[in-house]
């Protein structure tokens, strides 16, 4: 056990980002009840297009270049890749900047949103604190300092659910409200990481300077700006489509009841499996580098995610449909029903997500951008089936069923690439390969 966790082993880092997580999510689900009586299911209609907004250019404001930072071994190019990150987040930033001021009443009058126009004006610089803080987490990970990471996620949950609170209790303000708390919480948690990393920020910003010498670095790894892009645009594409979809065809309202329906289901990813998956990420490139394989961490991981997903997710299904209207108020009781169908979606996501960081590993982002155009064409299929039929639900249901044997795939190949078997999951056996 000691020396398990050991300072900079694989569990104590999981533990104290998880610490940091649970905190920080258990805070923003202990205030949702709150929320869900300050704010009406039109706000957090509106609220989630924004949202869906951000996270769609916000995934991809670094060019992904943030998540190589990880994979040198060298220090000095891990802060060349820092500083091609902080360029590239500026220039996004930029180019959002103008076409909001070019398109913002079009997209709100598309959406039949009046509100969202105002708020769009922030997308710029949501997208720009965000990519920000991916790229200086991604520094953080890779030097370990995982108490660092964890109090930024602290520190973005407490600003964040103490301005919304306090906009909704002062002057019932709307989506605004919910939008500027959320911006709030970003910035906190960019100035966390910020003031740990003034030298390193210094330092990227000082070979920004060379373009002569970055260009090659750019070009080393150009398989993230090409492959990985795309792939988290579709992939987070496929997680935001549903608000969109469902906008364009329904009341802000039903837009609403999915987006707390999708903040309820995905609690137990948001606790375990996020802060899984960033540990994951390093400790398994330092291993594959070493060995050609990650089995001695792959395993392990997993069976740690089926051991506390099965639990989670046949709790929180079944019981969702007869707690919501309890805890979130009556107007939430669609919410519920929602949150039982997405279940088994949320179960596979838990356990597949914290170790999708193989295909990075193991060099297979064209494999990786199969799969995210795959639930993509899913997501979009299932909402608009939805929208033609007139029935939300009946989208919630496909989204869910198709999305699950989705993640199914990606969990049989992943285990293909390293070697696993089920009972090596089940009963933690590994094969006998050199």
């Amino acid at each position: 056990m000691n020396k398990s966790l050991a300072p900079g082993s694989y569990l104590r880092s999981v533990a104290t980002l998880m610490a940091g997580t649970v905190l920080a999510h258990g805070l923003v689900i202990a205030v949702t009840p709150v929320l869900t009586r300050l704010y009406s299911p039109q706000d957090f209609g509106v609220f989630a297009v924004y949202l869906a907004i951000v996270n769609l250019f916000g995934v991809a404001a670094c060019l992904r270049y943030e998540m190589a930072i990880v994979l040198p071994e060298d220090d000095a190019e891990s802060v060349g890749l820092l500083g091609l990150s902080l360029a590239a987040v500026v220039v996004v930033a930029v180019a959002l900047l103008l076409l909001v001021a070019s398109f913002r009443a079009d997209v709100a009058r598309v959406m039949g949103m009046p509100a969202l126009a105002g708020l769009l004006w922030l997308v710029p610089v949501a997208v720009l604190l965000r990519g920000t803080y991916q790229a200086l987490n991604y520094q953080a990970t890779r030097h370990k300092r995982m108490r660092r990471i964890a109090s930024s996620r602290v520190g973005q949950a407490v600003t964040a659910a103490a301005g919304q609170i306090a906009a909704g209790a002062a002057a019932a303000p709307g989506a605004l409200g919910l939008v500027g708390g959320q911006v709030a919480g970003t910035l906190a948690a960019a100035g966390v990481l910020v003031h740990g990393y003034r030298r390193e920020i210094v330092q990227a910003l000082m070979r920004l300077r060379n373009v002569r010498a970055l260009l090659p670095l750019a070009g080393r790894y150009r398989s993230f700006p090409y492959f990985n892009v795309p792939a988290s645009l579709l992939n987070v594409g496929a997680y935001e489509v549903p608000a969109l979809i469902l906008g364009l065809f329904f009341a802000d309202a039903v837009v609403g009841e999915f987006a707390v329906a999708m903040r309820v289901v995905a609690l137990p990813s948001a606790f375990i499996s996020a802060s899984l998956s960033q540990v994951f990420y390093q400790r398994a490139s330092e291993v594959h580098r070493r060995s050609g394989h990650t089995r001695d961490v792959t395993v392990p991981s997993l069976r740690a995610l089926l051991y506390l997903a099965l639990p989670s997710y046949l709790v929180l299904g079944l019981a969702a449909p007869w707690v919501f209207v309890p805890i979130f108020g009556d107007p939430w009781a669609q919410a519920g029903v929602y949150v039982a169908v997405l279940s088994p979606l949320c179960f596979f996501m838990f356990m597949v997500a914290p170790i999708s960081q193989l295909f990075l590993v193991f060099g297979k982002q064209r494999a990786i951008f199969g799969f995210q155009l795959l639930f993509l064409v899913i997501s979009a299929a299932a909402f608009t089936t939805a929208g033609l039929s007139g029935s939300p639900l009946l989208g919630v249901i496909l989204f869910s069923a198709l999305g699950s044997v989705r993640y199914m795939a990606m969990l049989v190949y992943m285990c293909r690439l390293d070697g696993i078997s089920p009972t090596d999951i089940v009963f933690g056996r590994r094969p006998n390969r050199p």
